[in-house]
């Protein structure tokens, strides 16, 4: 009965923290809004020169271009959150990470 007293709590617990999610984030639309998210993928001595880039449409593509938001020459590309993603995960990556990446997705730009 105590096993069937607890799992009613924790789910009754799961139902009210889901019920209580904030859904109203929205996804970086944008340019603006795409580089402030792709600077938090990142410490201030990585964003503040690293080239900001946008994802394709389709970022499994393996001719897909990314669309440059701010070019500069730099060691670093940050990227806002992968469309289409339940989550928003800003990343920067290095030229090693941008290239080990294709298996992934097409090549991250570096400038």
């Amino acid at each position: 009965m105590i096993k069937l007293l607890l799992g009613f709590v924790l789910f009754a617990a799961t139902l009210v923290a889901s019920a209580q999610m904030d859904t109203s984030l929205k996804k970086p639309v944008t340019d603006e809004q795409k580089i402030a998210d792709a600077l938090r993928g990142g410490l201030a001595f990585v964003t503040k020169d690293a080239v900001i880039a946008d994802w394709p449409a389709d970022p499994k593509d393996p001719n897909a271009q990314y669309r440059i938001l701010r070019p500069v020459k730099s060691n670093w590309t940050c990227l806002p959150g992968v469309p289409g993603y339940p989550h928003d995960e800003p990343m920067c990556l290095d030229k090693t990470s941008c290239n080990g990446s294709r298996t992934a997705w097409p090549a991250v730009p570096l400038i």
